[in-house]
């Protein structure tokens, strides 16, 4: 948990974490089912893998994507470098976790295989690495501005503006 922030400090690093989760799961949700509807093709076309892994491999991905983020947030000013570990480290948690589940869910190891395969040689992976390169990006560049919630004009002290 982090401190309170004094006056002028930016939005608490968890705040800020919750933020880019939210906003990673929505581009996450919005770009597979774009790309679904563009392309004419199921996330996951491999015979024997179901809906469940899939979208639990989504889960833990976005997951993931919090827990990586999470360093670059609690420091004061975070380069824009850390957006590459988090969008590396978002994509493998997907590939991993849907070859896991899928075995966890009875799919033999060719059709777990193949599955990440395909995801990873198709468009599915590098759109959840680019939702999670757009939230992190985001998340790191507010924490950088050292944002502050908005103030009616009467909150305002007359030094602020």
């Amino acid at each position: 948990m982090t401190a309170p922030l004094r006056e002028g400090e930016g939005l608490p690093a968890g705040t800020l974490l919750a933020f880019a989760v939210a906003a990673d799961g929505a581009l996450v949700v919005c770009g597979l089912g774009f790309g679904s509807l563009l392309t004419g093709s199921d996330v996951i076309e491999t015979p024997g893998i179901g809906i469940v892994p899939a979208a639990l491999a989504v889960v833990v991905s976005i997951a993931v994507f919090g827990l990586a983020l999470w360093p670059a947030l609690r420091i004061p000013h975070p380069t824009f470098v850390r957006v590459i570990g988090v969008l590396f480290a978002s994509a493998a948690a997907y590939g991993a976790a849907l070859w896991l589940l899928a075995l966890a869910f009875g799919a033999g190891i060719a059709s777990a295989t193949a599955a990440v395969a395909d995801v990873t040689i198709g468009w599915p992976v590098p759109v959840i690495a680019g939702a999670a390169a757009v939230a992190a990006w985001g998340a790191i560049a507010v924490r950088r501005t050292r944002a502050r919630r908005p103030l009616w004009p009467w909150e305002r002290h007359d030094d602020d503006e």
